[in-house]
């Protein structure tokens, strides 16, 4: 075999496995099972990772223009980066601090959205005043729900270890 075509070869597979295994799918499926399938720990995204740690999915959703990550754990969504920021750092958004405290009023939330996931499901999103979400539903049905016992569980272990 020539060099030209030793070259040729080596980089058609350079090219194969290198876009074969970086390149991110389009749609939030096909990427949500490839979290299944992947350790936490080898994780692009700190917030994905904690809400894979968490248990969770990431869910990526269309907020305006922009893009923003919702952690799925069980039947409930809540904002990624409030639950990275209240896991890592100990800060409690205003969304997770109601909560907790059981609060339960939609009248709380600063405005409520449907927003949409990159497949085109919708959510029904609480934001509060600082920029912290959680779902409508998750929210109205409370800590005490049993479609919320697995972020209860979550959020109060995170508690716990302060």
């Amino acid at each position: 075999m020539s060099f030209s075509c030793r070259f040729i070869t080596i980089l058609i597979l350079i090219c194969h496995f290198s876009f074969g295994f970086l390149a991110l799918p389009s749609k939030s499926e096909a990427f949500n099972s490839q979290l299944d399938s992947v350790s936490a720990f080898f994780l692009p995204n700190p917030m994905m990772r904690n809400c894979n740690l968490a248990g969770g999915t990431s869910i990526v959703v269309k907020v305006g223009k922009d893009q923003m990550l919702l952690c799925h754990i069980g039947s409930s969504f809540i904002g990624s980066l409030e639950l990275f920021l209240y896991k890592t750092e100990k800060k409690s958004a205003e969304g997770i601090n109601y909560f907790l405290n059981g609060v339960t009023d939609a009248n709380k939330c600063a405005f409520i959205e449907t927003i949409s996931d990159l497949d085109n499901q919708f959510y029904e999103i609480c934001f509060f005043n600082d920029g912290s979400m959680i779902d409508k539903a998750t929210f109205e049905k409370g800590i005490k729900h049993t479609d919320n016992n697995s972020l209860k569980k979550v959020l109060t272990e995170i508690v716990e270890d302060l």
